[in-house]
């Protein structure tokens, strides 16, 4: 893997994380490998153990056991796991000196880092919005005011699309202008070289949430299945993928189909498929899809939230409206009959992941927690006890 050369004063910096199998969790990782690779001190804290690899140099803290491995986010903890992780944070702040805390998903790390860095001395505190921590608020308006209220002691604030960035309009004062830094990818995980699978395979990797609409996933694979002979593998565990096993079983294609369950590495499937297939009704940035691409895997994806400035459509992945079904099925089966167009989608796909790479990126955050910092000092600012 690259190594970073670091551009910047070595820092402690703690990134803090769910240890459930989110795309919030995922992109803390990879933050805190590519930090602790540019020469800084990282600390990562999680209530239980991250599935995600983890470099020897971040230094781990948890303060719950190693669980079987789940894939929606569980964000909304008992008294008991909110009283040990802010004590497991306070602990920390007393070992070492922290320049930046940052944490990722606002429920519930905004509210237990805003109040524990009040004070002199206090940290820059970064949070970044991933997606749900926010959408699931705005059609709440007592959620979106508890949401603000903990995002105030929030010094800096993220997110990872400009289709999120326009969703924050709703928060007050300078919480509605958030920074935009993308989700990114290592730099040693673009993989050129594959074959053509016959017949072709549709892998869908998710949470397996309501908001994947596992209902259209199932149709359109159904229909697809029913004109091409496809098989579809999916990868990853939720509480929606009982049901739809039940509707595959019950299908023509029941045969065709291949679940491989909660994993830490989705990409060691991409080998086997033809196409990656999203059907969410909604999508901050679309992390799996950028993974798919940097496989050289096409990515076939509903045109929702940040998906459309990752994708473009027709060079690299394969956009459609899910209200429009009939089409988007003939453009599947077209797609899947032409190797020709595949190998182009793959080579855009490509193309507009390596711009999307840990190396490209990382300096971001890099120069955010170096502005940050100096403004705190320039202006004497400390939150309030």
């Amino acid at each position: 893997m690259t190594q970073p050369q670091p551009a910047v004063s070595p820092m402690v910096i703690g990134q803090i994380c769910h240890g459930s199998m989110g795309g919030s969790s995922r992109m803390a990782c990879r933050i805190a490998n590519a930090l602790s690779r540019g020469g800084h001190e990282v600390h990562l804290f999680s209530r239980e153990p991250v599935p995600w690899p983890v470099d020897a140099t971040v230094r781990q803290h948890t303060c719950g056991s190693s669980t079987p491995r789940k894939a929606p986010l569980y964000w909304d903890w008992t008294d008991s796991d909110r009283s040990a992780f802010t004590e497991l944070l306070s602990m920390a702040m007393q070992a070492w000196r922290f320049d930046v805390l940052h944490w990722h998903y606002a429920r519930p790390f905004a509210g237990i880092v805003g109040r524990i860095t009040r004070g002199p001395r206090s940290p820059l505190v970064v949070g970044t919005l991933h997606g749900t921590d926010l959408s699931g608020c705005l059609d709440h308006p007592r959620s979106l005011a508890m949401l603000s209220r903990e995002l105030a002691d929030t010094d800096i604030l993220t997110t990872v699309s400009h289709d999120m960035y326009r969703r924050c309009a709703v928060l007050p004062g300078a919480l509605a202008r958030p920074q935009v830094l993308p989700n990114f990818i290592e730099d040693d995980r673009f993989v050129v070289a594959r074959s053509p699978s016959i017949p072709p395979t549709i892998m869908h990797v998710s949470n397996f949430r309501a908001v994947k609409d596992i209902g259209l996933l199932s149709r359109l694979f159904l229909a697809v299945h029913h004109r091409t002979g496809a098989r579809l593998c999916l990868v990853g565990d939720g509480p929606q993928l009982p049901d739809l096993r039940k509707v595959l079983d019950a299908s023509a294609a029941a045969g065709q189909v291949r679940c491989v369950g909660a994993t830490a590495r989705p990409e060691d499937h991409f080998s086997d498929g033809s196409v990656l297939l999203s059907t969410s009704v909604q999508e901050s940035f679309g992390l799996v899809l950028l993974e798919a691409m940097a496989a050289g895997l096409p990515v076939i994806a509903r045109a929702v939230g940040g998906v459309a400035e990752l994708v473009e459509d027709g060079v690299s992945g394969m956009l459609f409206n899910g209200n429009h079904f009939a089409s988007t099925v003939d453009r599947i089966v077209a797609l899947l009959g032409s190797e020709e167009t595949l190998s182009e989608l793959r080579r855009g796909g490509l193309v507009r992941a390596q711009a999307l790479r840990e190396s490209r990126i990382i300096g971001g955050y890099e120069a955010l927690y170096v502005r940050g910092l100096a403004a705190r000092d320039r202006h004497g600012a400390t939150r309030s006890a």
